[in-house]
């Protein structure tokens, strides 16, 4: 009776909503890898390939820079300066920030989602740390992390979700962190692709 209770917790449309998007991002991760012939590692390679959509390029590179953040196979650096190479580093930053902050998004969403199912149906109840605790030192934490790009930006998203910290403040730190570091790599592959 107690396990199924725990299945039954596990087994919740918003858990099944999630679930889908990871195997639908795990099999565009998949496909990507295994039928397009591009050098994720290579932002000339990477250009080239976005390039050659033409004006679909910027909504290609948003939809790659978001899988990117949500299945963390695909590297985003390559990508940002792929972008900043492209666009310069203006356009290729706001693009960048909205695929960026889309990611994040999900990648929290499923860390809610899926922590707080995974932790019902293992423990039977979903931890709380302490009614007391104060979120600012978490949208601190999140917006240094986010500004130190060797953190790993899907990680802190899919943590920030299952340790329930409030969306208002994890979207604010995520924005704000997120714009500096992004800039300076769209402005770095404006600089650096264009010699």
């Amino acid at each position: 009776m107690r396990l199924r209770r725990r299945l039954r917790a596990l087994l919740t449309r918003q858990t099944a909503i999630a679930l889908t998007l990871l195997l639908v991002s795990s099999g565009a991760v998949w496909y990507l890898q295994r039928q397009s012939q591009v050098d994720f590692l290579d932002p000339h390679a990477l250009q080239q390939a976005i390039q050659q959509w033409g004006w679909l390029g910027p909504v290609v590179y948003i939809a790659l820079l978001t899988l990117a953040i949500v299945m963390f196979q695909i590297p985003n650096l390559p990508l940002a300066i792929a972008a900043g190479a492209i666009w310069g580093p203006f356009a290729a930053g706001c693009y960048s920030v909205i695929g960026g902050t889309l990611g994040a998004l999900i990648a929290y969403f499923l860390g809610l989602t899926l922590g707080q199912s995974l932790f019902k149906a293992t423990l039977g109840k979903i931890p709380f740390f302490s009614k007391r605790r104060s979120d600012r030192p978490m949208g601190w934490a999140i917006f240094v992390s986010r500004l130190l790009p060797i953190y790993p930006f899907d990680l802190i998203s899919y943590g920030a979700g299952m340790s329930h910290v409030p969306l208002r403040i994890y979207l604010i730190a995520t924005v704000l962190g997120m714009i500096p570091p992004t800039f300076l790599l769209t402005y770095l592959g404006d600089s650096l692709m264009t010699l």
